[in-house]
């Protein structure tokens, strides 16, 4: 669980506009969808899926307080790019994995979603 956090929030730093919060991030990893499917790339994809699965809606409730929205400070464009960008990482994730990539075009297209973290593919 938390290297899928750490993924996800390397995957998120790694985008050129605002995104969830590390703290909302965390939350939806580890209360909401994490998938502990064997491996690395299944449960980051699998973990993914989830997120976007629980519709267009943006929000992430704190546990500790539940009248706290996390997300509360994105705007409605902001929501909008973070669904986009989560679509372009299922779907590049699902060719990768999903053995119609080679090995190099499979790292090709995780590497386009991780190009500034510190994970080596």
């Amino acid at each position: 669980m938390l290297r899928l956090t750490r993924y996800i929030k390397a995957w998120a730093n790694s985008r050129s506009f605002k995104m969830p919060s590390g703290v909302a991030l965390s939350v939806w990893v580890a209360v909401k969808n994490f998938s502990s499917h064997s491996g690395t790339t299944w449960p980051l994809l699998n973990t993914l899926r989830r997120q976007n699965h629980l519709g267009r809606t943006v929000t992430c409730i704190n546990p500790a307080t539940p009248q706290d929205d996390l997300t509360a400070k994105l705007d409605y464009d902001q929501k909008q790019k973070f669904h986009g960008a989560l679509d372009a990482i299922i779907l590049d994730g699902e060719t990768a994995v999903g053995g119609f990539a080679t090995e190099d075009a499979a790292k090709k297209l995780w590497r386009k979603h991780f190009a500034n973290s510190q994970f080596p593919l």
